[in-house]
C-alpha cells in the first residue's frame, strides 16, 4: 500500500484532477463528501500549573472541576471515578494515557463526559476499556495503536467516532456497532486486525473515507433493516440507494465481480487492497471512480470500464501489479497523478482523443521506497498526435505509437517543396541573368 498512502492519505486525499463533471456527478460527490465531515472537538483550557496527583493519575483543575492529564507509567488496572478530592472529574485530556506500556483494564465511570484526542494512543496492552454512559463522542486517534484491544465497552450515548479513533486496534472477528451510533470519521477503523464482519446499526448515517481501508479479514458487511442509508448485497455496503459503492471488504474472496447497474459513484479506496479480485465488470451507470478506488488489487487482471466514465482520479489502479490490459473509453477527459503507476505487467495502452489531461507518472512508470520514479522497460502509449498524450510523452519521455501517423509530416514536405520551388526560382532567375549578361557582352564584342 505504500503508494496510496504516500500519495494519497498523507495528503488528506487532496482531489488533484482538474475535470468537469456533470450537474448529477457534482451533486453525488459533493454530497457524499459532505456526509462523510468530522464531528469537531473542542479542547478544554486547563488552569496552568494547579495539578495534583493519587499516584496513579495526575489532575488538572479547569473551570467546573478537573481532567485526568497522566498516568503513571508502571500502571495496569486504572478506574477513573465521577470525582476527586471534591472535584468533579470531566474527562480524560488528550494523550494523558499515551504510550502507557503497562496499561492493560480501564473503566470510567458515569459522569465524565470528555476524552480527549490520542488518549488511549500506543497502549499495546491494553485489552479492556469500560467507557461512561454520558460519553457522546470516541475522538480522533483514541484507540490507535491498541492492538491488544479485545474487550470494548461503548455505551449507546456516544453518537460519533473520529478518525482513526481505532486504527491498528484488534477488536475481535464480530464488529457490532451499536444503536445511537451516527457518525464514522475518516480512517476510524484503519487496518484493524481480526474483524470479519461489521454490522451497520438503523442510526447510522455517515461512513467517512476509508473508513475500513486495510482491514484484510473484513469479508462482510450486515446492515439493519431499518437503516435508510445504508444497504449489502452479499456483503458489500452501498448507500444513497445503492448509487454508491461504499466498501467492497477486503478479505471477501471472490475473483469475480460485476458492479450493480445501481451505482454511479465509487468513492476512494472503495475496492483497495483486495488481494482476491481477478475481473471487474463495470456498467456503464458509473460517472466517477474517485482517488485510489482500485488501488494495490494485486490480483487484478481485467477491468471493463464504464462507457459514460468521466475521469480516472489519482492512483486509482496504483499497485495492481497483474493488470495486463485496460480500454480507456471515449467518455473519458481527464487521467490523475498517478493512476496507473506501479502496473507493472501493463506494458500497452490506448489513449483516445477526449482525455485532455494526464497527471504526473500517471503512466508508464514504477518507483522505489525513496519516492523516486522510474520509466518502465517496453511500455508504450498509442494514442493520436496532437493529444494529451503526446504531451504526456513529451514531458515523461515516454515511448508513443502514433495511429494517425506523424501529422508534422505534411507540414515538412509543404516546407521541402516550398524551398524546392524557391531553388529553383533561383537558379531559373540567374540563368536568365547570365544569358542577358552573355547577351549584352556578345553585342558590344561585335
Amino acid at each position: 500500500m505504500k503508494n496510496f498512502t504516500k500519495k494519497i492519505l498523507c495528503t488528506a486525499l487532496s482531489m488533484l484532477c482538474t475535470f468537469t463533471l456533470s450537474a448529477v456527478s457534482v451533486s453525488a460527490h459533493e454530497e457524499h463528501e459532505h456526509d462523510h465531515s468530522e464531528h469537531a472537538v473542542t479542547t478544554p483550557q486547563l488552569y496552568e500549573g494547579e495539578t495534583f496527583t493519587d499516584e496513579v493519575l495526575t489532575y488538572n483543575k479547569a473551570e467546573g472541576g478537573v481532567y485526568v492529564t497522566k498516568c503513571n507509567a508502571n500502571a495496569v488496572v486504572v478506574s477513573i471515578g465521577a470525582k476527586i478530592d471534591g472535584y468533579k472529574i470531566l474527562g480524560v485530556y488528550d494523550g494523558a494515557f499515551a504510550q502507557c506500556a503497562n496499561l492493560k483494564e480501564v473503566t470510567i465511570d458515569n459522569g465524565v463526559s470528555y476524552i480527549g484526542i490520542g488518549a488511549f494512543s500506543g497502549c499495546e496492552k491494553l485489552e479492556k476499556i469500560t467507557l461512561p454512559e454520558t460519553l457522546e463522542l470516541i475522538p480522533a486517534e483514541c484507540f490507535v495503536g491498541c492492538g491488544s484491544l479485545v474487550d470494548l465497552e461503548i455505551p449507546e450515548s456516544v453518537t460519533a467516532i473520529g478518525e482513526y479513533a481505532f486504527a491498528y486496534a484488534n477488536l475481535g472477528e464480530t464488529l457490532e456497532l451499536w444503536e445511537g451510533l451516527e457518525t464514522l470519521g475518516s480512517s476510524s477503523f484503519y487496518y484493524c486486525s481480526g474483524i470479519k464482519t461489521v454490522s451497520i446499526p438503523s442510526t447510522l448515517t455517515s461512513v467517512g473515507t476509508l473508513s475500513f481501508i486495510g482491514c484484510k479479514s473484513l469479508e462482510n458487511f450486515t446492515v439493519s433493516e431499518k437503516n435508510t442509508t445504508f444497504s449489502e448485497i452479499d456483503g458489500v455496503l452501498y448507500s444513497e440507494k445503492g448509487t454508491i459503492l461504499e466498501v467492497y471488504p477486503s478479505g471477501k474472496t471472490t475473483t469475480d465481480f460485476t458492479i450493480p447497474d445501481s451505482v454511479t459513484f465509487i468513492p476512494a479506496g472503495a475496492f483497495f487492497d483486495n488481494p482476491n479480485l481477478k475481473n471487474i465488470t463495470m456498467p456503464d451507470s458509473v460517472k466517477v471512480i474517485d482517488e485510489g478506488s482500485f488501488s494495490n488489487c494485486t490480483a487484478l487482471e481485467s477491468i471493463t470500464l464504464s462507457n459514460n466514465l468521466q475521469a480516472i482520479e489519482g492512483s486509482a489502479f496504483c499497485d495492481c501489479t497483474s493488470l495486463k490490459s485496460i480500454e480507456i473509453p471515449a467518455s473519458v477527459t481527464s487521467i490523475g497523478d498517478y493512476a496507473f503507476l506501479e502496473c507493472t505487467s501493463l506494458r500497452e495502452i490506448t489513449i483516445p482523443d477526449t482525455v485532455k489531461t494526464i497527471g504526473a507518472y500517471a503512466l508508464g512508470f514504477t518507483d522505489d521506497e525513496e519516492g523516486k520514479f522510474h520509466e518502465m522497460d517496453n511500455f508504450i502509449i498509442n494514442a493520436n498526435f496532437e493529444t494529451a498524450a503526446k504531451d504526456y510523452a513529451d514531458e515523461y519521455g515516454v515511448d508513443i505509437n502514433y495511429l494517425d501517423g506523424n501529422k508534422d509530416l505534411p507540414v515538412i514536405i509543404a516546407i521541402v517543396a516550398g524551398c524546392a520551388v524557391v531553388a529553383v526560382a533561383i537558379i531559373i532567375t540567374v540563368v536568365i541573368v547570365v544569358k542577358k549578361k552573355k547577351k549584352k557582352d556578345d553585342y558590344y564584342k561585335n
